[in-house]
């Protein structure tokens, strides 16, 4: 709804016109293209995290084919981009948090505005970069709404997660924004980030495998897959 766009385009806002914000959010950008150089660049024998890969054609028949790898570098690049910007999505506020607790918005609607201020910048990164993968390394087509699709159920799950530990434990009092985020959400956010990622990453890697031994029924093993996912998704965003 329009609330939801007008709190989002706010927080937006704030981070780009505030030089503070704006350096954190700089730098981890620069932080997350270094990681992606990093995975991305050839070794001295020239072969690269995707060159296992290039051997299938494209076809994604292979447990470690170009797709899976582009997956799981978007998410990684996702995470080291939105992982502070959720936590710290109340904590912008500082003494403004007054103002919206006065304002007829419920928590709840709150939660999902802030929630919307990440997704929706997350998923237009993971669809240009799941398109850009598919123009430039050759990787199933067939395959890559799947890829998507997983993409942004553990999206949700993570961001609006971490968007809840951060309302739960907000630090509106910082002065320096390296120190935004409040010490007893650290410890929790990243466990529950890592443990929530990991359950998702294990439940899309057996769907993918599942669906190549039984090619005669990928198409229910991977509704059932996703629906599995959804469902673990939702179950874990409600807790």
């Amino acid at each position: 709804s329009s609330l939801d766009f007008i709190i989002a385009y706010k927080d937006w806002l704030l981070r780009i016109r505030d030089p503070r914000l704006l350096a954190t959010l700089f730098s981890s950008f620069i932080l997350a293209l270094v990681a992606v150089f990093f995975m991305l660049r050839p070794n001295d024998e020239g072969t690269s995290l995707l060159t296992p890969s290039t051997g299938g054609g494209g076809d994604g028949a292979d447990p470690l084919s170009a797709g899976i790898i582009i997956c799981g570098i978007l998410y990684f690049l996702g995470w080291l981009l939105f992982y502070r910007l959720a936590l710290t999505s109340l904590s912008i506020e500082r003494q403004a948090f007054y103002i919206l607790k006065v304002a007829p918005i419920s928590p709840s609607r709150l939660l999902r505005s802030k929630t919307f201020g990440i997704l929706l910048p997350y998923m237009v990164i993971i669809t240009i970069g799941m398109i850009a993968g598919l123009l430039i390394i050759n990787f199933s087509l067939l395959w890559a709404p799947y890829g998507w699709l997983v993409l942004m159920i553990l999206g949700y799950g993570l961001y609006t997660y971490l968007v809840s530990m951060g309302i739960l434990y907000p630090n509106l009092e910082w002065d320096d924004p390296r120190r935004m985020t409040n010490r007893k959400a650290g410890l929790p956010s990243l466990i529950g980030s890592l443990v929530y990622s990991l359950v998702g990453i294990i439940i899309a890697w057996i769907v993918y495998l599942a669906a190549h031994d039984y090619p005669e029924l990928a198409i229910p093993i991977v509704i059932t897959g996703l629906a599995l996912l959804a469902g673990i998704s939702w179950f874990f965003v409600h807790w």
